[in-house]
């Protein structure tokens, strides 16, 4: 989604997210009004949807394929 230019709404599991800054990350404990609260904020605040999706395309070409693919290589390599 942040590579295609969508702001992401999504629970705090991911390293690469940062709350407000790329992604709106929801609470542990997140419900549907959470997920519904998110949506309506990022449908009324400008602002904030456009620095979620120029900062998530940032973020996503940090995690283009061969970074990826290098990164578990380097993570299964015996050393």
């Amino acid at each position: 989604a942040m590579a295609c230019g969508v702001p992401v709404i999504t629970t705090p599991c991911l390293e690469y997210t940062n709350h407000l800054e790329n992604a709106y990350v929801l609470g542990a404990d997140y419900s549907v009004n959470d997920v519904l609260s998110a949506i309506q904020q990022l449908l009324t605040d400008d602002k904030l949807y456009y620095r979620l999706v120029e900062n998530g395309r940032n973020t996503a070409k940090e995690y283009d394929f061969q970074k990826v693919v290098n990164r578990f290589i380097e993570a299964v390599t015996p050393t």
